[in-house]
């Protein structure tokens, strides 16, 4: 594939493995971003920092002119991807008028947008929680005055988990509102009724309308009412990857998909996997990271094959053979402020199943309230014959970096422990709405 072409339409966060896979196997990468914090441009052929967001005609600084020049770009490419949520509605759209392979813009548009999602599985006949789009705190009150049970509240159209609560109170209802809102490129939220039971994530690879491939992600939350991620746990083998795999097919087949890699989030309800939501890019939190470790093939190497159009079942995006081993990742959640910065080795003495520790926030700086998957402070990594050590060795390396930092680990989060107050002071950045 030395003269094929890749074209990449934002990066995100922690996606560093992507381009070293598409590296190794001799693509030549034109990378556009002009917003990602991370900075990935070194690892490119060519360069273009523009904002690829306002290529999308539902951004509402929409620039039609932007969205014709990354056509005529992609053009001249092979196939185009994108790493990022915030991308990942408008490449679907350059993949088409390119005539190139992609997810659809119909399909992608829906899995941007929490409330079309629901109403369109719920047409398909996909159990969903019970949900409404709310336009004011007011119509919160009457979702939860009617809901049995708690009820959960987050943005239209954000990811990374931001600003999503569980709601059993009236008098939380106004603030909670307000806070989803604020955390929405389009100032809009919904709520559904909260579906009790464990988390997991499927990475599926999706060619010719079919699913090919994919890996079940077991999650950690931060807490009983706190929907942050604290953790990611990929086995070679999981007991629910055909019901995962027939999830994802009925997904697919109620929005048509074609050719995409997808990200699905279900909750395990009464033994049946509950469609929470999806969409198609990959999975951020180095959840790829843990698939390529641990289930022995390479999914940045599948996505490419699928927007080059080249099949991801003949063996071309196999990883190194591995002996069966769990990967794992486990988040540093904190508070405080950051007094040093960790050096690795004495993090990893003595923890051998422990790959890598990262401090994602320098010295001098204070840690906003983790709301959003963007808040943690640092992550250990790892892999492991046995799923409960490994899990150990990694808790006990973010600790050390956790003292090492200077800050305080936090335990598991109530609802009753949310600051009050606008999202810019708990550390929203400026149009941070859009979503990760």
């Amino acid at each position: 594939m030395a003269s094929t072409r890749l074209l990449v339409l934002g990066a995100g966060e922690g996606h560093q493995t992507a381009f070293a896979s598409w590296i190794r196997a001799g693509l030549r990468i034109t990378l556009v971003d002009g917003f990602s914090k991370p900075r990935y441009e070194f690892l490119c052929d060519e360069f273009h920092p523009l904002d690829v967001r306002r290529a999308d005609p539902h951004h509402p600084r929409h620039d039609p002119g932007l969205t014709d020049h990354l056509v005529r770009l992609a053009e001249e490419h092979d196939g185009v991807v994108t790493l990022t949520e915030e991308c990942a509605g408008v490449t679907p759209l350059i993949a088409e008028r390119a005539g190139l392979p992609g997810a659809g813009p119909d399909a992608a548009r829906i899995a941007r947008d929490k409330h079309l999602q629901r109403a369109s599985l719920e047409r398909a006949g996909l159990r969903v929680p019970r949900y409404a789009e709310l336009r004011s705190p007011e119509a919160f009150l009457r979702f939860l005055a009617a809901a049995e049970g708690p009820v959960v509240i987050k943005p239209v159209d954000s990811g990374g988990s931001a600003s999503v609560r569980l709601i059993r109170r009236a008098e939380e209802a106004t603030a909670a509102f307000e806070r989803a809102i604020a955390y929405s490129g389009s100032g809009r939220c919904i709520a559904e009724e909260y579906i009790e039971g464990p988390e997991i994530s499927v990475e599926a690879a999706v060619q010719g309308g079919r699913v090919k491939r994919v890996a079940v992600t077991r999650k950690e939350l931060a807490g009983p009412e706190f929907f942050l991620e604290r953790g990611h746990l990929v086995s070679p083998t999981d007991e629910l990857d055909g019901r995962s795999t027939r999830a994802v097919q009925r997904l697919v087949d109620a929005h048509g998909i074609q050719d995409a890699f997808l990200h699905a989030e279900y909750r395990i309800s009464g033994g049946e996997l509950v469609n929470i939501e999806f969409a198609a890019r990959p999975g951020g939190g180095h959840i790829m990271d843990l698939v390529l470790r641990s289930r022995g093939w390479n999914p940045y190497a599948a996505q490419a094959r699928l927007a080059l159009g080249l099949p991801v079942d003949d063996g071309e995006d196999a990883a190194v053979p591995l002996q069966e081993r769990h990967a794992a990742v486990h988040f540093l959640i904190a508070s405080g402020f950051v007094h040093g910065y960790a050096e690795q080795a004495p993090l990893l003495a003595g923890l051998p199943r422990v790959e890598t520790v990262s401090q994602s926030v320098r010295e001098g700086r204070t840690l906003p309230f983790p709301e959003a998957g963007w808040h943690r402070a640092g992550m250990a990594l790892g892999t492991g014959p046995e799923p409960g050590e490994l899990r150990d060795q990694l808790r006990t390396a973010v600790q050390r970096l956790a003292r090492a930092m200077g800050v305080t680990e936090i335990g598991d989060r109530r609802v009753s422990e949310f600051p009050t107050g606008t999202a810019h002071a708990v550390g929203l950045p400026a149009g941070k709405g859009a979503s990760r």
